[in-house]
């Protein structure tokens, strides 16, 4: 996994209503505030950053730009401690480092509900391996394209481009939990 000095990465998928796939919450979520940050809010990070979160293994130009999300930032840690989103993004609007109330604007942008199951979905994968995280973005994406926000992401996003969401539920509190809990209903069918 070789990385270079140009190297942009991101998880985007919060910006189109869905969670962020592919196994990533399987490094994201032992990564700390950095990982929470990433992955709730579709941040890019660089070079720099894969190789801290264990997502990259060397540089292949041997430059490497700085992490962008330096691990000691203290309103990283002090923001992502809840295991609430809404206490989260009240957090980093009320903080005093700038860097930390762009965050909450950028989360208040994604979808709510995308935002409380990958946030969800983090905290599960701190205790499951590799494949059983895959088989979670597996029944995760089963139910959440459908119920979701993601036909309205992409519209927005990819399609239209007015950059214009209307989802499901306008803001993070609004969203009932109730609705969290059955995205997480399904059957798993990781063997042991």
């Amino acid at each position: 996994r070789i990385v270079y000095s140009d190297t942009v990465m991101a998880m985007p998928e919060t910006k189109i209503g869905i969670i962020p796939d592919v196994g990533i919450m399987h490094q994201l979520s032992r990564a700390g505030a950095v990982g929470r940050h990433i992955a709730l809010t579709s941040a890019r990070f660089n070079g720099g950053d894969a190789l801290l979160l264990n997502l990259a293994d060397e540089s292949g130009d041997g430059v490497l730009e700085a992490p962008l999300f330096d691990p000691s930032q203290t309103w990283m840690e002090e923001c992502y401690a809840s295991d609430d989103a809404v206490e989260i993004v009240r957090a980093l609007e009320s903080h005093p480092d700038e860097r930390a109330r762009a965050a909450g604007a950028e989360l208040r942008a994604r979808s709510p509900f995308a935002v409380h199951v990958t946030l969800r979905a983090l905290i599960r994968a701190q205790r499951l391996n590799l494949g059983e995280v895959l088989d979670q973005d597996l029944r995760l994406a089963e139910t959440v394209i459908p119920n979701g926000d993601f036909v309205e992401g992409v519209r927005a996003l990819l399609d239209d481009k007015d950059n214009s969401p209307k989802w499901r539920w306008a803001t993070l509190e609004e969203v009932p939990m109730e609705a969290v809990d059955a995205a997480f209903a399904y059957r798993s069918s990781w063997k042991n």
